[in-house]
């Protein structure tokens, strides 16, 4: 099958959101259930990278989204706030493309670097972004956004033991 990736249109919002929901059922086989359970992100969520953040998906032959990412800027680079593949579209290289496709969305906007926060030992979170180019981060690297962020996924019940923030510099040309 062929895939393009482009940028979101608002009326996928919700399209969004059943994605995420079938990629997070994935978590059971790692057991993360507590992740599969939690409620997906609401639309508005989705919407505000409309507005000021970088909403891509990737589409199938039928114009439909089957992944996603969304990305914004923290602390003078670029996040990746999620990334979802639904799982019948998955083992297809659409994953990589999205975060290829996010890293040159923040080049363009003068990022130098580009964040996330993951799993460590889940097969298709940290190992999957190392392959990448990232690399994870000791705690005293983060800057203030991204331990803000490790904090606020410390109180919300996340294992902390397994998960990390890692970074990707990006080249400038």
């Amino acid at each position: 099958m062929t895939y393009v990736i482009r940028l979101c249109r608002p009326e996928e919002a919700g399209d969004l959101l059943n994605v995420e929901a079938a990629a997070g059922e994935r978590f059971r086989e790692v057991g993360l259930p507590e992740i599969a359970d939690n409620p997906t992100s609401e639309t508005d969520f989705v919407k505000a990278f409309l507005r000021g953040g970088i909403a891509q998906v990737a589409i199938d032959g039928a114009d439909r989204p089957v992944g996603f990412c969304l990305t914004g800027e923290l602390d003078g680079g670029g996040h990746i706030y999620e990334l979802s593949v639904h799982p019948a579209h998955g083992r297809q290289g659409l994953g990589k493309r999205l975060v290829d496709a996010a890293c040159d969305a923040v080049r363009v906007r003068g990022a130098r670097y580009m964040t996330l926060s993951t799993f460590k030992d889940v097969p298709w979170n940290a190992p999957f972004y190392a392959r990448l180019g990232f690399e994870m981060l000791d705690i005293d690297e983060l800057t203030p956004a991204l331990l803000i962020l490790h904090q606020r996924e410390q109180a919300g019940g996340m294992p902390m033991s397994r998960r990390c923030m890692m970074r990707k510099p990006l080249r400038t040309y």
